[in-house]
């Protein structure tokens, strides 16, 4: 009887071992996982001479990469190791594991980055993340070295969009230009282009920014209560606290519609504002017929009208940054 008592001891010591490791490793996988933190970067063979140097790639805060068939994945947190997380005490009951809480809103950052370590991005930490702190924060850009545009004084000037990874905490995609025009004709918006504009190069850039904007969007995991969209390559000035308006623009650079650099509000708002310029291309044109003139501010108030959402004019002033370094301090005024 003594053997058999000192066995079934034995087993029931082992089962108990076993139920509090259980325990432990269920806390850790689940802990230990983490998706908000990641990025992806798309580019294309026939883009490799267009995109940055990967020498611009050792920046501090710059995500590990792994290719996957011809995608590029960068993640700016990996997530803890399951022998690596460290947990206070077991939890006795698993109706305690609770999800993470759902943030309230969404930041999402758009075009091509200039100035952007220097200038951007010190201003964006400040009036932008630092007012919006649970917000989750989204970006999307071009795998691009240089940028031309005479109307801006950039010939040949310098990109270093890498940086956009000195984000924290940001879910990112850049991907080359090719994807864009995968989707859209260029040539087709040509005949859109304002007399007053430089033709075509003016048109390409706004279709190139209305694609960024539609593709920040889509990297959202889910609808958030409020979104804010905002640019690049802009010097910002003061803070903008996203929860003050259903629809908000800048009080400024509205060209006979609205300013159409940046928006926020609530979600089925700034889903509009983001997503509805290429759908109604085609509407426009057949109001407009003889003067079909496609200017980006006009067309904007006319997309917000169409599905009849007014907005606040909101004092917030920012400068857009050029790639030779200039900054256009006279926006606001």
């Amino acid at each position: 009887m003594k053997g058999t008592a000192k066995i079934l001891i034995i087993c029931l010591i082992a089962v108990a071992r076993h139920i509090y490791v259980s325990k432990w490793q269920l806390v850790d996988l689940y802990d230990g996982y983490d998706s908000t933190h990641s990025a992806v970067d798309i580019a294309s063979e026939n883009d490799a001479t267009k995109a940055e140097p990967e020498s611009a790639g050792n920046l501090a805060g710059t995500p590990d990469t792994a290719e996957v068939k011809g995608v590029e994945v960068k993640l700016a947190n990996k997530p803890t190791s399951i022998q690596e997380q460290r947990i206070e005490k077991p939890i006795s009951q698993p109706s305690e594991l609770k999800p993470p809480s759902v943030p309230a809103c969404a930041l999402l950052f758009f075009g091509l980055p200039k100035q952007f370590k220097e200038k951007a991005l010190p201003s964006i930490r400040e009036y932008i993340l630092g007012p919006n702190p649970t917000c989750d924060v989204y970006v999307h850009t071009y795998n691009k070295g240089f940028i031309s545009n005479a109307r801006n004084g950039e010939k040949n000037s310098t990109l270093h969009t890498n940086e956009v990874y000195l984000l924290p905490n940001a879910t990112i995609m850049r991907e080359t230009e090719n994807a864009l025009l995968q989707k859209h004709n260029l040539t087709y918006y040509h005949q859109f282009c304002p007399v007053s504009w430089e033709c075509p190069t003016s048109m390409d850039n706004m279709i190139k920014q209305w694609y960024s904007i539609e593709q920040v969007w889509s990297l959202m995991r889910q609808p958030y209560s409020q979104v804010g969209l905002f640019r690049l390559d802009v010097h910002y000035t003061n803070p903008i606290n996203i929860s003050d308006s259903a629809a908000a623009v800048p009080n400024w650079g509205h060209f006979k519609g609205i300013n159409d650099r940046m928006f926020y509000g609530r979600y089925d708002n700034a889903r509009v504002w983001a997503n509805s310029r290429f759908p109604l291309v085609e509407k426009w044109v057949k109001i407009k017929q003889s003067n079909m003139e496609l200017y980006s501010e006009r067309y904007l108030r006319y997309a917000l009208k169409d599905s009849n959402i007014s907005f606040e004019e909101k004092p917030i002033c920012f400068h857009r940054l050029r790639a030779t370094g200039e900054e256009l301090v006279n926006d606001c005024k």
